[in-house]
């Protein structure tokens, strides 16, 4: 198994009152959902990485493409996915 970090990253044009683009306690739990569907699988068994590799490229991809789902109820744009394998090893997605 692999233990990974996954950094969220978002962008906001407006505020709330509160001064927040989004709660991080809203983005922790969309995150985690996504994360839970993830955690002690065999990844190569998931049907989201049938016939690919399910390397830290391919799952910073899936986790964006379901994150930015969501979010689409927030006023904030989803703007990359970095999936950190250690502390000096990770993969960006993000699109353009």
């Amino acid at each position: 198994g692999h233990n990974w970090k996954v950094e969220v990253t978002v962008n906001t044009e407006n505020l709330d009152k509160a001064g927040l683009g989004i709660d991080f306690k809203i983005l922790k739990k969309h995150t985690k959902e996504i994360m839970n569907y993830l955690d002690h699988k065999y990844l190569n068994d998931l049907e989201a990485f049938k016939g690919i590799s399910p390397s830290s490229e391919h799952i910073s991809r899936f986790i964006y493409e379901r994150l930015i789902d969501s979010l689409a109820e927030y006023e904030v744009s989803l703007e990359k996915i970095t999936v950190w394998e250690s502390d000096n090893a990770y993969a960006t997605y993000t699109q353009s």
